[in-house]
C-alpha cells in the first residue's frame, strides 16, 4: 500500500466519524449553537485525529458565526469542510530552503 493510498484510509475514517458522530449530535432537525454543543463538537473532532489545535480553530469559526442560532446538520458539514479545506490549503509562496 502506497503513501497515498494510506492518507485516503485514514481520510475515510475521519469521513465516517464525522458523519455519524456529528449527526448524532443532532437530536432534532437543527440545534442552538451554545456552550454545550460546541463543547460536543469539539470532542468530535478531536476524536477524528485532526489535532486539538484545528478542532478548536474550527469549533471558534462555527461558534462566532452561529452562536445563539440554530444550525442544521448540513450547515454544520459544510462549515467543517470549508473550515479543514482553509487548514490544508497549501501556502502561496514555496517553501525555501
Amino acid at each position: 500500500m502506497g503513501l497515498l493510498d494510506r492518507i485516503k484510509q485514514g481520510l475515510k475514517k475521519t469521513a465516517q466519524i464525522l458523519q455519524t458522530d456529528i449527526r448524532d449530535l443532532f437530536k432534532t432537525r437543527g440545534r442552538l449553537v451554545d456552550q454545550a454543543f460546541l463543547d460536543e463538537l469539539f470532542e468530535v473532532l478531536v476524536r477524528t485525529d485532526m489535532g486539538v489545535q484545528a478542532a478548536q480553530q474550527l469549533v471558534d469559526q462555527i461558534g462566532q458565526k452561529y452562536r445563539n442560532r440554530v444550525i442544521e446538520w448540513s450547515e454544520a458539514i459544510e462549515e467543517i469542510k470549508k473550515g479543514l479545506k482553509e487548514l490544508l490549503r497549501q501556502p502561496e509562496s514555496p517553501i525555501r530552503f
